[in-house]
């Protein structure tokens, strides 16, 4: 590592705050990187006034908030995964951490996975990283609706619109990227005229697709979203509310708000479920999204309910599954809107070509409805894990008190 420091002494009032200035390469055999960083440690004073620094330099130069040591990226350049995507880290929450804490823990992490995720999708167009951002802002926003009880009310909405913006901004490239995924390569001097065109069309939308996320994560609103984002959960209003429920909840064990907050989804995902064949798209990526959120919701709390072990993993494994056959589901209808995305208003060999492969690619759908079904039938029947035995989730006291999840 080839890293020169020059260091500074900023100080207001009582505050005292070193900000360091890292500039050089970290070098790992022929590859490298380069490194201009700015660090900023508080010596003295409250932690409000980093931030407050932090947004009076950001006003003044595109300083981009990063999580990643100097460390970990000289690791991840010698072991050869210098852009490999970065993916969610198993989070410490047992059942004696504060509800504050949980928050913290787990909002910090998808920060970290979309802060790191971002970097690097500047420096390849590599779909994974893509996606593996665009996981981070899903465990975000679902940790948002699990924590909505102790959180202040203009916080949440501004982390909810902000990263709805940035997950809008991915969509289409994520879109594309799994519809040729799943078409496969081709040889389009085998093809013929019109699926070749086709193609030629789509991976033309696809690097128009990757030019608006890159605009995004180069914009100066994704800049200040990862330090607004980063100041509310480590100092944020919603931890000086004074509602006797609210302070209960960040104080208390993080079980207290888990199990109510569970028992909900897990209940709406069980009783919507039973007329799945009957509904329609929407009503089916609805049912997706609430899968989602369960899966995430057992995966940060999975720990902190340790009673029931085998029936937690039995529970995450038909969860899972379900997970897979809704997912398949939904990358069908999104293929018929990659298709017309692509097509436009040309019509002719090219829209011929385009219906085939949606075609082939949505054909087996009956058959992945119907195991969708099942998948929802065997989910049905496991317990969750966080409730005591012998005792399905329907049948739970309904007057015990609950927190609602949206």
């Amino acid at each position: 590592m080839e890293v020169e420091r020059r260091t500074h002494i900023w100080a207001r009032g009582r505050t005292k705050i070193e900000v360091s200035f890292d500039t050089g390469l970290i070098v790992a055999g022929d590859r490298q990187d380069v490194v201009a960083e700015m660090e900023l440690e508080l010596l003295a004073g409250s932690p409000q006034t980093l931030f407050v620094l932090a947004r009076e330099l950001q006003a003044k130069a595109a300083l981009t908030l990063s999580f990643e040591s100097k460390a970990e990226r000289g690791y991840r350049l010698a072991g050869h995964d210098g852009v490999a995507a970065l993916k969610a880290q198993n989070t410490a929450v047992g059942p004696k951490t504060r509800g504050a804490t949980a928050f913290q823990l787990i909002a910090r992490d998808a920060l970290v996975q979309i802060a790191g995720n971002a970097r690097l999708l500047q420096r390849a167009h590599n779909p994974d990283v893509l996606h593996q951002m665009r996981v981070g802002l899903r465990r975000f926003r679902a940790c948002l609706s699990v924590f909505k009880g102790m959180l202040d009310a203009e916080g949440l909405n501004t982390a909810r619109a902000e990263t709805k913006w940035l997950a809008g901004e991915l969509s289409a490239a994520r879109d594309i990227d799994v519809f040729l995924q799943r078409a496969g390569t081709t040889d389009e001097i085998d093809e013929s005229a019109g699926r070749a065109a086709f193609f030629r069309a789509l991976r033309i939308a696809q690097a128009e697709a990757y030019e608006t996320a890159l605009a995004a994560v180069r914009s100066e609103r994704f800049r200040t979203l990862l330090l607004r984002l980063g100041e509310w959960i480590e100092v944020g209003a919603w931890k000086r509310l004074a509602n006797d429920e609210q302070r209960l909840l960040r104080e208390g064990p993080v079980t207290a708000l888990a199990g109510p907050v569970m028992d909900r989804l897990d209940r709406r995902l069980r009783h919507r479920s039973r007329k799945f064949l009957d509904i329609d798209v929407a009503a089916r990526h609805d049912l997706r999204k609430q899968a989602k959120k369960l899966r995430y919701a057992a995966a940060f709390f999975g720990e902190a309910f340790p009673k029931h072990p085998k029936r937690r993993q039995r529970f995450v494994v038909a969860l899972r599954a379900l997970q897979d056959r809704l997912g398949e589901l939904n990358d069908m209808a999104v293929a018929r809107a990659v298709a017309m995305g692509a097509v436009g208003r040309r019509s002719g060999e090219l829209a011929f070509a385009a219906g085939l492969e949606v075609g082939r690619l949505t054909g087996d759908e009956d058959q992945v409805l119907d195991a969708a079904d099942e998948a929802f039938r065997t989910y049905r029947k496991v317990k969750p894990f966080w409730s005591s035995p012998g005792v399905r989730n329907e049948d739970l006291n309904p007057s015990r008190p609950r927190l609602r999840s949206v």
